[in-house]
């Protein structure tokens, strides 16, 4: 039986470092979630012909097999997003100004990122700021390993190193019981493998946001704020040819002296299916469909 959702868990703070010395500044107010915030509901009348915006917060290189992807472009296979549906834009090295109260964009989707929110370069810093905006607004958005650390840290929680190193490969998730009251959540298996590959994790959950899934590894996989807001420690835009590719290049590796030891490694890659589900339905999240009964089962790529 699974644990019931928690608000605050806390992953054993005496035993993780202090958060590491940001390189820019960063102002963020530690604010709960307001209930105007977590009910607002978007309009499908006003949104349905407007993209979802993927903030692409960097790329990943495949050294053995000689090849960059960058995070965009896999959620857009991953979910099989047309240009009208979803667009990406770089927030590295191509970012725009974003107008918080005027946006063309229906909902957000958070990427990963290969570096870390608590050493946060200028690009970074920019987008905290723009998500702690649309975060107030109640704008719909979906965050991804390093977009689940950044919207946690907008949201009042904290972010760092896992005390017990990293995660990486194929790992189980195990939703909580009020995982399926979730619209994006509800219907799927209470069990199902996703792939990882993170050092740094939620360490406390904000107040107001929900614990929906967890792995052995990691008790905050899942973090729900209210229906129209949630965050995943795992990756399901990721592919079993790409987990492989990276399973390659870290055969070898040895964590940094800056890092907590130890590398908790998954099963090898394997079907995720359920885990990549979340990402289209988000779509009809942000295009205010009923999600009682989810337009995409466990049988869509």
């Amino acid at each position: 039986m699974t644990k019931a959702a928690k608000d605050v868990s806390p992953i054993s703070p005496k035993s993780v470092k202090p958060p590491s010395p940001p390189s820019a500044k960063i102002t963020l107010a530690h604010e709960s979630l307001s209930a105007k915030n977590s009910k607002a509901t978007p309009k499908s009348a006003q949104n349905s012909s407007k993209p979802i915006l993927i903030m692409e917060c960097g790329d990943i290189t495949l050294e053995k097999a000689n090849k960059t992807l960058g995070f965009g472009p896999m959620f857009m296979e991953a979910a099989a997003f047309t240009s009208q549906e979803a667009v990406v834009m770089d927030m590295v090295n191509e970012p725009q100004d974003l107008d918080p109260l005027n946006l063309p964009y229906q909902g957000l989707i958070v990427t990963g990122s290969i570096e870390m929110v608590t050493s946060p370069r200028p690009w970074a810093v920019k987008v905290l700021g723009f998500l702690k905006q649309t975060f107030q607004l109640g704008l719909p958005t979906l965050g991804i390993c390093w977009g689940h650390h950044a919207i946690a840290l907008v949201a009042g929680g904290l972010a760092d190193y896992h005390p017990n190193g990293m995660e990486l490969g194929s790992h189980e998730i195990i939703m909580e019981p009020e995982a399926q009251d979730h619209p994006l959540l509800t219907g799927l298996p209470e069990k199902f493998p996703a792939y990882e590959s993170h050092s740094q994790t939620v360490i406390v959950v904000p107040p107001g946001a929900k614990v929906l899934g967890h792995s052995q590894h990691d008790p905050h996989q899942i973090l729900a704020y209210g229906d129209h807001t949630l965050t995943c420690q795992f990756h399901p835009e990721f592919t079993a040819p790409f987990m492989k590719d990276l399973l390659a290049d870290m055969e070898d590796h040895q964590p940094a002296p800056d890092l907590p030891p130890g590398i908790v490694l998954g099963s090898q890659p394997n079907d995720t299916n359920p885990s990549r589900i979340i990402i289209r339905r988000f779509l009809d999240l942000c295009r205010g469909y009923q999600m009682a009964q989810p337009r995409y089962g466990l049988t869509t790529g």
